[in-house]
């Protein structure tokens, strides 16, 4: 149906902005986290989630086989939000899990596909310093070209700066 994508740099308001926009379109919004949940992680969200509406986030942990649980929760949900592709990509090249392009294709792919409106967050981080090590140089320049791929899908594109969300597209 649609995605809508929303980046920006770390505590910019990406997760709040996006969790409210969730709950403002779907009707049975779920929050799929690519790393485990912690307190500080996610306890502004879940503050929002239950002060935005009488939902609390139904929230699925996955850090790796992100197509797959999109293709499942597509049949139970009307709404996917993802926190964050950013946070999938980092795993994935941790782990060196299968061709990394081959993951970010089967990702793209479906997100193209869907039925159902994705939320899609994202950090940016290629506008902070350079980074020390080659492995940091290439997260870098793989989360920037999962970010313009991500925004090319995109019906909506937003930037976050300081809590406010900037209509990019």
């Amino acid at each position: 149906m649609a995605l809508v994508f929303i980046a920006g740099g770390s505590r910019s308001g990406k997760s709040r902005t996006a969790w409210k926009m969730a709950i403002s379109r779907g009707q049975r919004p779920v929050l799929i986290a690519t790393s485990e949940p912690s307190i500080d992680d996610y306890s502004d969200l879940a503050a929002c989630a239950n002060d935005a509406s009488e939902h609390s986030p139904h929230v699925i942990v996955e850090p790796l086989c992100l197509s797959d649980v999109l293709r499942r929760e597509s049949a139970h949900h009307d709404l996917l939000m993802i926190d964050s592709v950013t946070v999938w990509l980092s795993n994935i090249m941790q782990r060196e899990a299968p061709p990394l392009a081959a993951q970010v294709e089967e990702l793209t792919q479906m997100l193209s596909e869907l039925p159902v409106t994705v939320i899609a967050v994202a950090t940016e981080v290629g506008c902070g310093i350079e980074p020390e090590t080659e492995l940091a140089r290439r997260f870098r320049d793989e989360a920037g070209r999962l970010n313009q791929r991500c925004a090319a899908l995109a019906d909506e594109t937003y930037w976050m700066v300081f809590g406010c969300p900037l209509r990019v597209k």
